[in-house]
């Protein structure tokens, strides 16, 4: 179940890739070194793979985060990179494992405002399935500089209202568009 609010130390933090928004993964990251800085967390996984719309990038939005991370002070072991994920559904998909494996039981999401109800439902879904996790909301507010920055937060706010029901969220994701 997913919490809207964080509260005390949380066993890791999911550090969700932005995709063509590079500053937004990196406004990301630097909110995830905050919060690990101030103790909220011994374990940082930044999830992000070279995105659908971000083919020519040769290096994965995880790796561009966690050199963020590594310069605002998070120690390399405490890193963790997820590099395959596509969308936000596979940032929670490929990273579900990972966090098995170091027996996290509560999880922050790191995103931006606008897509943290998506990025909650899909991460709903797809923990929903391991029992003992517990993920809370770790909100990043996006700055706006540019028409582009707007525009990027409208539409975000904009397709939140294509997917009326959870399980929309994700089959959505999969719809061929003609």
């Amino acid at each position: 179940m997913i919490q809207q609010r964080y509260e005390g130390r949380l066993d890791a933090l999911i550090v969700l890739g932005a995709g063509r928004e590079i500053h937004l993964s990196y406004m990301r990251a630097r909110e995830a070194a905050r919060f690990y800085n101030n103790g909220g967390t011994g374990i940082v996984l930044a999830s992000g793979g070279r995105g659908l719309l971000c083919k020519t990038k040769k290096e994965s939005e995880a790796m561009d985060m966690y050199k963020t991370l590594l310069e605002m002070g998070v120690k390399p072991e405490d890193i963790v990179l997820e590099k395959n994920s596509v969308n936000t559904y596979a940032n929670f998909a490929c990273s579900k494992q990972l966090l098995a494996e170091r027996c996290v039981k509560t999880l922050g999401v790191v995103t931006n405002y606008s897509h943290m109800p998506r990025a909650l439902k899909i991460g709903d879904e797809v923990m929903a399935r391991s029992p003992k996790l517990e993920c809370l909301m770790v909100p990043v507010c996006a700055k706006i500089e540019s028409v582009r920055d707007l525009v990027g937060e409208v539409e975000c706010f904009l397709y939140e209202f294509a997917f009326k029901r959870p399980s929309d969220s994700v089959k959505g994701l999969f719809r061929k568009r003609k």
